[in-house]
């Protein structure tokens, strides 16, 4: 199929904190490696989106530990995947909103969650946000 279409590699995503048991399991990962070895493909570079690594922007200590595990969890799966790249959403400041959950999937206008759809993407800060503390 890919390796049909001429690929290398494919990038493998961690979406969010809920999938880290359920669909990355060691089980799931033990196979998913065994699938790409048999279509000659590499795992290019493993990511994590918003919701794995946010809390690294939060002024919480508590928050901002957990995103530390869940990337060190993100690190460790991409050792096991054979890949050299971790990719991470960058964090937003705690206190940021916009339109959508996360700026890459902006384009899509009917995503689940998405109210309002502006075709310009706005971020706001609340009032007192803290520059200094950021």
């Amino acid at each position: 199929m890919v390796e049909e279409l001429g690929f290398d590699g494919i990038k493998l995503i961690l979406e969010s904190t809920g999938n880290l048991d359920t669909c990355w399991s060691q089980k799931r990962i033990d196979d998913l490696n065994r699938l790409c070895k048999s279509y000659n493909l590499e795992v290019s570079e493993f990511a994590l989106f918003q919701d794995m690594v946010g809390g690294l922007a939060d002024l919480n200590p508590l928050e901002k530990e957990r995103a530390l595990e869940h990337f060190e969890s993100g690190c460790k799966m991409t050792v096991a995947f054979g890949s050299e790249i971790v990719n991470i959403a960058p964090p937003w400041p705690a206190g940021m909103t916009s339109s959508h959950f996360y700026l890459p999937m902006f384009i899509r206008i009917n995503a689940p969650g998405v109210e309002n759809y502006e075709p310009k993407f706005k971020m706001r800060l609340q009032e007192d946000f803290n520059w200094d503390a950021h």
